[in-house]
């Protein structure tokens, strides 16, 4: 995985979460477990139903496509826990949450903010699933810490903490950007093997990019002139 992918997994996370919250739905569980993804696109033959390292016959072992270059969909699942509230009413309710053990109102049997929740859950989705994994993601560190904050009124709404991630994303490097995400734990060996593919990876991404702007910027009435000028079919 490169940051770039995390950093689109990142934007979906709080895309979504602001879009429900602006239509008053807390969603109440937003954990792992609830945050699909459509892998179609980086095993454009399919997969074995059983084990998707496996081609749907079983005999072949598969490598994904490279996410930079395949953008996934990803999708929020089971609304079982989820509140909608009505316009005007408050955001204080009773229940039992979701499935995250660390939300700190839902340790003890008060009413609680559900939108807030969700904000801590996202926030606790990422510490756990990018921070404590990953290096080179400290940029994530100061909006994590405000996501989780013990108290919930100090928590940023959906929305800000949305804005908060355009402006941090905007100062991120290019070059950064594209780093491969690596694991503290890594032994040199795999390090260097690892590195090299992302170099080579990125280098065809960067090639795509290329070809792709090159000929999404040729002038139209260029491509007619040259295929007037030409007396034979000409195969792209």
């Amino acid at each position: 995985m490169y940051i770039v992918s995390s950093r689109l997994s990142v934007q979906i996370f709080w895309k979504g979460m602001s879009f429900m919250h602006s239509h008053l739905v807390a969603h109440e569980d937003l954990t792992t477990q609830n945050i699909m993804m459509d892998a179609r696109p980086l095993y454009p033959q399919g997969w074995h139903f059983v084990d998707n390292n496996y081609s749907l016959d079983g005999n072949d072992h598969l490598t994904p496509l490279a996410r930079i270059d395949n953008p996934v969909r990803y999708y929020i699942i089971d609304y079982d826990c989820s509140v909608h509230l009505k316009p005007g009413q408050p955001h204080l309710i009773q229940g039992d949450g979701g499935r995250d053990p660390d939300v700190p109102e839902l340790m003890e049997l008060h009413p609680f903010d559900p939108f807030k929740v969700d904000v801590f859950t996202v926030g606790n989705m990422l510490f756990k699933e990018f921070y404590r994994k990953y290096l080179g993601v400290d940029f994530l560190s100061v909006l994590i810490n405000n996501m989780m904050a013990e108290n919930p009124e100090h928590r940023p709404t959906a929305e800000m903490a949305l804005a908060q991630w355009n402006k941090i994303k905007a100062i991120i490097k290019p070059s950064t950007a594209h780093n491969r995400l690596r694991k503290p734990d890594e032994s040199m060996g795999e390090r260097v093997v690892l590195n090299t593919v992302a170099v080579a990876r990125q280098g065809l991404h960067g090639l795509r990019t290329l070809f792709r702007d090159d000929v999404s910027t040729l002038p139209h009435t260029t491509y007619q002139t040259n295929i007037k000028s030409s007396s034979q079919p000409t195969a792209w």
